[in-house]
């Protein structure tokens, strides 16, 4: 069986996935996840080639968000995985939406940007509470 691994706070891989210390659930739910963990690390940097807020990776792989977010906070630690901006739960909550790195547009000086379709969703997007005048002169 191969060893799973995970990505420290400080990018490195550890043989270590992480758990909470105190909970016994959590430490039996690092066990089980553990043998596949490299695997899903690897289908959710495939999925993120296109912009998703956490919960709606989680239902592209058809995997729980319990699952799906500490493998996408790896690969942001590890710098596989940015932020590219800010979309929308399903309960109408702020969400960040994250993208792979290598898919990510750029801006000129080289870090990420935010790609055309979600720029143009969040000014689509009026929030309830701005007038629409208000929300013209912004756009």
């Amino acid at each position: 069986m191969q060893q799973a691994s995970a990505i420290d706070l400080w990018g490195q891989e550890s043989s270590q996935l992480p758990a909470q210390r105190e909970s016994a659930t959590s430490r039996r739910a690092v066990e089980s996840v553990a043998p596949r963990a490299r695997a899903i690390r690897a289908q959710v940097l495939e999925c993120l080639r296109k912009p998703a807020t956490d919960e709606q990776g989680a239902e592209r792989l058809g995997i729980s968000p319990n699952t799906w977010r500490p493998r996408r906070v790896e690969l942001v630690r590890r710098g596989d995985v940015v932020r590219i901006g800010t979309g929308q739960s399903a309960a109408g909550n702020a969400a960040a939406v994250w993208q792979a790195r290598a898919h990510a547009n750029t801006n000129a000086a080289g870090e990420p940007g935010v790609p055309p379709e979600i720029w143009q969703q969040a000014i689509d997007r009026r929030p309830s509470w701005m007038s629409k005048r208000q929300h013209q002169k912004l756009i």
